[in-house]
């Protein structure tokens, strides 16, 4: 009878850890496509989630990246967010595509990443950018694109 309920607890257990992953997964997804600007403080709340769990970055980072090419301007620049907060430099080459995004914010937040993982492809995105006041997407206060180009430079 032991051996019975100690087998029964492994199969649930050996369930809940097989589908720990394809769940993570599924919450990123939900977090990368539920983002909305009505609700922004809340949207970041569910991206942070992953950022703040260094177990999560890899299924986090592994989302991310189908959504960086993403038609979808608000998604794409989640995808870019997350990516940019849970990948490695591995995830460099995936990255630098959206140093030729049609936005110019994204593409001086993800060259202030790559810069950090150490591409120095990003370094012309980002001299660009030194004179740029554009605001970036969803920065409380409005941060201009310049500062991030700055910091990142430095």
């Amino acid at each position: 009878m032991k051996n019975l309920i100690a087998a029964l607890l492994l199969i649930i257990l050996t369930g809940i850890v097989g589908c720990s992953d394809s769940a993570s997964d599924s919450k990123a997804t939900q977090a990368i496509e539920s983002f909305t600007p009505k609700q922004v403080d809340r949207s970041f709340d569910r991206l942070h989630y992953f950022v703040l769990q260094p177990d999560l970055h890899l299924q986090a980072a592994t989302q991310a990246l189908r959504y960086i090419n993403d038609p979808d301007p608000v998604r794409r620049f989640v995808g870019i967010y997350l990516l940019g907060n849970t990948g490695t430099p591995d995830n460099g080459q995936a990255l630098a595509t959206a140093l030729k995004d049609e936005m110019t914010t994204y593409r001086v937040i993800a060259a202030g990443t790559l810069i950090r993982w150490g591409y120095k492809e990003a370094i012309p995105t980002l001299i660009t950018a030194l004179s740029d006041t554009t605001p970036l997407p969803y920065s409380k206060p409005p941060l201009p694109a310049h500062d991030l180009a700055q910091d990142a430079l430095t």
